[in-house]
């Protein structure tokens, strides 16, 4: 905003825009418009106008005014908005609010790692790191991030690894991950209604509990280590 500013392009935000003339407010304040949950509205108020974009564009075509809509569509919104998790990402975590960068400055996955910092650090060792030219983003988006499943990891049918995989090395070990972790899910389910079965027997269960309560954990764990993108690391977690 600034460099454009001072190249002379007046519809550019400035500190106006985001924080009101005379009623400004701090950023604790609710009402605010750069309050946690008012941020997305404020930025979409520029972002968000074909009119008022036109003209802007990006190293592949004229920049997007889509991008709010997307982000109502994801997790981070939700979690914002439904969960009222304030900690939850809005626009300004990604890009930055005064020192706010244009899109594709740096490394998306430095931007992602900054709150995933394990799986970042994960995908930085994998064999993705240098065909990814996108990073995250490759499979996750950027706006529009939805909750992740494990039936994402496939190359069979609509799944995601399917774009790029069909027979090759690749397509075997996501079917291999895939496999690793739904039969540890399918343990995990039959063990969880056993011991519900032997609780309601009067039956003392406490140990097996916690043991249960480990085997989910290491569920957790093992979507963590398919971004690793290598099926022996999962499959020594499963």
């Amino acid at each position: 905003h600034g460099q454009r500013l001072a190249a002379g392009d007046t519809k550019v935000a400035t500190c106006v825009n985001c924080h009101g003339g005379h009623g400004v407010r701090k950023v604790s304040d609710a009402k605010s418009p750069v309050y946690p949950l008012n941020v997305a509205t404020t930025c979409a108020t520029c972002h968000a106008d074909p009119a008022h974009m036109a003209g802007y564009q990006t190293t592949s075509g004229p920049l997007p005014t889509t991008q709010f809509e997307a982000y109502k569509g994801s997790v981070h919104y939700a979690a914002l908005t439904g969960k009222q998790d304030l900690s939850a990402l809005t626009c300004n975590d990604c890009h930055g609010n005064h020192g706010a960068a244009p899109p594709g400055a740096g490394a998306v996955v430095n931007v992602c790692g900054t709150c995933h910092a394990v799986f970042a650090e994960k995908f930085a060792l994998s064999p993705h790191k240098d065909v990814f030219e996108r990073g995250c983003i490759e499979c996750h988006d950027n706006h529009r991030i939805v909750e992740p499943t494990d039936a994402m990891l496939s190359a069979a049918g609509g799944a995601l690894c399917a774009t790029c995989h069909a027979d090759d090395a690749g397509a075997k070990a996501a079917t291999g991950m895939h496999g690793r972790i739904e039969t540890l899910r399918a343990a995990v389910d039959r063990a969880d209604a056993r011991l519900a079965q032997v609780r309601n027997a009067g039956l003392e269960v406490g140990e097996h509990e916690l043991r249960l309560r480990e085997a989910r954990n290491h569920l957790v764990l093992t979507r963590t280590e398919v971004h690793t993108f290598r099926e022996e690391a999962v499959a020594k977690v499963a």
